[in-house]
């Protein structure tokens, strides 16, 4: 079973700022049934969408991954701490060189997926 500490860690911030799945949609702009998705299913949402809620809960978007840096993590021993700093930089990129930064690590996954 696969935790989702993104969504946890979404689901945790948002109570703590004392707002609703629905007021962070109107916040966001984002439709309270994708607030519900990154609470609960495994994925991460696009870096735009992720950069809204930080903004919608006036908190920096590291603080929306602060789950990589806690002791005990499910993922500790397997995450290494240069992809979280890499992660950091990407997200503070516009969005079109965030795109094509996508589109590189999409074909290189897509490349990786044929050999096995």
């Amino acid at each position: 079973m696969s935790i989702n500490l993104f969504g946890q860690r979404l689901s945790t911030l948002r109570k703590q700022k004392g707002v609703s799945q629905k007021d962070l949609s109107k916040k966001t702009g984002l439709t309270p049934r994708t607030i519900s998705f990154y609470e609960i299913e495994e994925k991460i949402g696009f870096v735009d969408k992720i950069l809204r809620i930080a903004k919608a809960l006036e908190v920096p978007p590291s603080e929306l991954f602060n789950f990589l840096n806690q002791k005990n993590s499910p993922i500790e021993a397997d995450f290494d701490p240069r992809t979280y700093k890499r992660i950091k930089k990407i997200l503070l990129l516009n969005r079109i060189d965030r795109a094509k930064i996508y589109e590189q690590i999409d074909l290189l996954l897509q490349k990786d997926e044929y050999k096995k």
